[in-house]
């Protein structure tokens, strides 16, 4: 079994305490689930279309697959460009003004009249 203490074969001692019920991540949403699946039970005993109560599982896994994965990487490439001038210094843009202009911000040339 996986979730079950390993000790040693020698001596007794735990090499391994098992898994945490207490732990975030898959764990949590996996009691969430039966919660939920409780509460069904529950309250079909007084209506029969309770199970239309399950739809709340999809539908917020649905919603942490938008709001973690699809969301930022649809919306992220406008919002980084709009960002780049706020991040920058009054200084940093006026370089980027003269250079996109042309004048100054390099190397000063001499011309050599005869």
């Amino acid at each position: 079994m996986h979730g079950l203490p390993r000790y040693n074969k020698y001596d007794g001692s735990v090499e391994w305490s098992g898994e945490d019920l207490n732990s975030e991540g898959l764990t949590a949403y996996m009691f969430d689930i039966i919660y939920i699946t409780w509460f069904v039970h529950f309250v079909s005993m007084f209506w029969e279309a309770a199970w239309w109560i399950y739809l709340v599982i999809p539908a917020y896994a649905l919603y942490k697959i938008w709001s973690s994965f699809i969301q930022p990487y649809l919306f992220s490439s406008s919002s980084e460009n709009d960002n780049t001038n706020e991040s920058k210094s009054k200084r940093q843009q006026k370089k980027m003004l003269r250079q996109d202009s042309g004048t100054g911000g390099g190397a000063k040339t001499k011309i050599k009249y005869r």
